[in-house]
């Protein structure tokens, strides 16, 4: 009979380990890829437009937020980074990938290829190949109420 419960016992320990360490693993998992997308989540406002003449408009205060803007074109395969550098100084990034032509995220720290890992500065600068050139840069011109993209 005490082997009987001995067993029992061991039993209810076993489960309750397998149980402990199955609730652990799963907060951990958890929380690492929470940590990862909010890595990995956008950080730039939306601005959807059309281009006239090679030019697109941006406001100003699309700017407000974090002095990103990701300009959506219908007339263009790539999404563009516009980021305010200075007080007037605008600089401009096409979001396509220079090792395979995919498309780029924006991130905190930068731009991601999730194609091949390819990494990008905001400068435009590859940080992590397979990539081994730059961004392709476009003007960027503050007006007064907006900053004005060329794309030729």
């Amino acid at each position: 009979m005490l082997a009987l419960a001995i067993v029992s016992n061991t039993m209810k320990r076993r489960d309750f380990i397998e149980k402990s360490c199955l609730a652990c693993g799963n907060i951990l998992l958890m929380s690492a890829v929470a940590s990862f997308l909010a890595g990995c989540a956008s950080t730039a406002t939306l601005y959807k437009g059309k281009f006239e003449n090679d030019n697109l408009h941006i406001p100003i205060s699309s700017f407000a937020e974090n002095g990103r803007v990701i300009v959506r074109s219908p007339q263009r395969s790539f999404d563009i980074l516009v980021l305010k550098k200075a007080e007037d100084k605008y600089l401009a990034l096409e979001l396509k990938c220079t090792h395979q032509d995919q498309p780029l995220s924006v991130t905190n720290s930068g731009m991601f290829c999730s194609s091949h890992g390819s990494k990008f500065d905001f400068e435009g600068n590859v940080i992590k190949e397979p990539a081994n050139k730059p961004l392709q840069r476009f003007v960027a011109i503050p007006t007064a109420n907006t900053v004005q993209l060329t794309i030729k």
